[in-house]
């Protein structure tokens, strides 16, 4: 055993008296396996191509790659938009949001998939439709999902303030606000269902 491996594991004493969430103890080991190989090198393109090439069959029937290109923004993964055509030429586009091989927080994409699923039936939200959850197809656990077209933020906005990081200015608040509330309501009302949630333990 080198000091390395000595660093990189708990003690059995620790292991031993506190049970660690089973979803999360895997995303902690598989975070200890990344930091073992090497300096941080950011995803390449090509890679994030190929992977797209090989999982757009798995997506729907008849569906081309068209391209692969880097969404801005996003602090914790990296993400990417999807452009496809379908047998009629229609195209689609589908958000392909990943793991930097080191990230400041470390998430599941399973877990992420279901509570989208979950505040689905509340709330619009895009369809996820594939979760590479053990990284087979992806070089870090991916999850695909529906673009949802639409603007993040004013063209001019006001100044930068904690937290979301804009203000959005008296006129676009008044117009999101009950919106925003009828949301948070409706989000605040879901009941957890064990058959949606199948990768979230129970304390």
């Amino acid at each position: 055993m080198t000091a390395n491996d000595q660093l990189e594991r708990p003690s059995k004493a620790v292991t031993t008296a506190n049970i660690t969430d089973p979803e999360l103890a895997a995303l902690l080991d598989a975070r200890k396996a990344v930091r073992l190989q090497g300096a941080y090198q950011p995803l390449a393109l090509d890679d994030v191509r190929q992977s797209c090439a090989n999982i757009v069959p798995l997506i729907g029937d008849g569906l081309t790659l068209l391209d692969v290109a880097r969404l801005g923004g996003g602090g914790s993964k990296e993400q990417f938009v999807l452009r496809v055509s379908d047998r009629a030429g229609t195209a689609r586009k589908y958000v392909v949001r990943t793991d930097p091989l080191e990230t400041v927080t470390v998430s599941s994409r399973p877990r992420e998939a279901e509570m989208i699923e979950l505040a689905g039936t509340r709330i619009p939200v895009p369809k996820v439709v594939f979760v590479d959850d053990d990284a087979r197809y992806f070089p870090q656990p991916t999850l695909v999902m529906e673009f949802v077209e639409g603007v993040a933020k004013p063209a001019i906005a006001g100044n930068a303030v904690t937290g979301l990081g804009i203000s959005f200015g008296e006129k676009h608040r008044t117009r999101l606000a009950p919106q925003f509330v009828d949301y948070l309501a409706r989000l605040h009302g879901i009941t957890p269902s064990p058959e949606i949630l199948r990768h979230h333990a129970i304390p």
